[in-house]
């Protein structure tokens, strides 16, 4: 089973690395997206992409609300990349 794993970079890589160390042992494949950089064909298509492909998804959600991707990106410049 697929379980895309997400957080906001930087405040929470280390609850994030647990859960996917977690996800290991429990015999989860651990699919752990980074925000894409534009010339890399990627972007918040991409993202729902690898989620609706996945089994499961972990959201780990703190006081942060991370990167927003631009319109280059498929982004709409106001939901950040955990919110899509």
């Amino acid at each position: 089973m697929r379980v895309v794993i997400s957080s906001t970079p930087g405040d929470l890589e280390a609850h994030r690395a647990a859960a996917g160390e977690v996800a290991r042992e429990l015999g989860f494949e651990p699919i752990m997206p980074q925000p894409p950089a534009a010339d890399d064909g990627g972007g918040v298509a991409q993202r729902i992409r690898q989620v609706a492909d996945a089994d499961l998804l972990l959201a780990i959600v703190g006081g942060r609300r991370g990167e927003v991707p631009g319109l280059d990106l498929g982004g709409d410049g106001r939901c950040s990349w955990t919110a899509w």
